[in-house]
């Protein structure tokens, strides 16, 4: 930590007690690490607040049971402050906004159209990625590896939405019936997916499309659809068939890239 807010290491300016010595000891190097004689320049912290520079000091005591613990670390009120500035800068109003408003709208699709934003989700990668698993870690406050109700209240409450309804949407976006919403499912329901706006992301539904027409002839079946979610929802057929349906627009019996593609423009 101090090398990271320092941007140098802690005893750079003192020996390297690593460097190789042709195989002679140095007895003054070695009695220093006996007697923690190291001490660390704690002027290269002037930009650090006093709190975080407080944390470093802890972190870095020379006896072992002085120094806390990694959770003691993750506990501390400094550490806890820098990630609701991350959270403030990474979902400002605005985004909380389109993000509440996103999964609302989602959580009412049925079961098949969420299974396909949840494959979407696969597919992001790079620095979209790394954005949305940064969000989805800070909103993950007890680290669970997934977001519960509370958790959706504390990220959207201020937005409108009510324990009830947040609640109701869990219990319609959870896909996979676990009781709180993991990562793909959280991407899936509240993902920013405005094809015009992203390249990138109308070569993740081309993939998709690809995925899906498992013959390569073009476009997507009904059997591919059953042979992909058949056995993923405890729907009738008639709901893959009816999904399936809604999809293939211009009633030929086969879901074109096209079409497949106007699905997202409107989930967007």
């Amino acid at each position: 930590l101090f090398e990271l807010l320092a941007g140098e290491k802690p005893f750079e300016q003192q020996f390297d007690v690593f460097a190789p010595d042709d195989g002679k000891a140095d007895e003054g190097r070695f009695q220093q690490m006996r007697d923690l004689g190291f001490e660390a320049d704690w002027s290269r912290l002037r930009g650090v607040s006093d709190e975080g520079s407080a944390l470093v000091r802890r972190m870095m005591a020379k006896a072992y049971a002085e120094r806390p613990s990694a959770l003691e670390c993750a506990e501390d009120a400094w550490l806890q402050a820098a990630q609701e500035l991350g959270r403030e800068t990474l979902l400002t109003e605005e985004e909380c906004q389109a993000r509440s408003e996103r999964l609302l709208r989602r959580a009412s699709q049925g079961f098949y159209a969420k299974a396909l934003m949840n494959m979407m989700a696969t597919q992001v990668s790079g620095s979209l990625l790394q954005k949305e698993r940064t969000i989805f870690r800070l909103l993950d406050v007890d680290k669970s590896g997934s977001i519960s109700v509370e958790e959706l209240l504390a990220a959207f409450g201020k937005m409108g939405l009510s324990q009830e309804r947040a609640a109701t949407v869990m219990r319609r976006y959870d896909i996979d019936r676990s009781g709180s919403l993991g990562f793909n499912e959280w991407l899936g329901a509240t993902m920013f997916m405005d094809l015009e706006d992203s390249s990138g992301l109308m070569a993740r539904v081309q993939a998709l499309f690809s995925q899906l027409d498992a013959d390569g002839s073009g476009s997507i079946l009904l059997g591919d659809l059953q042979r992909h979610f058949g056995d993923q929802s405890e729907d009738s057929s008639d709901a893959l068939e009816a999904f399936f349906n809604e999809l293939d627009t211009n009633k030929d019996g086969s879901i074109s890239l096209e079409e497949f593609t106007q699905f997202w423009k409107r989930a967007s």
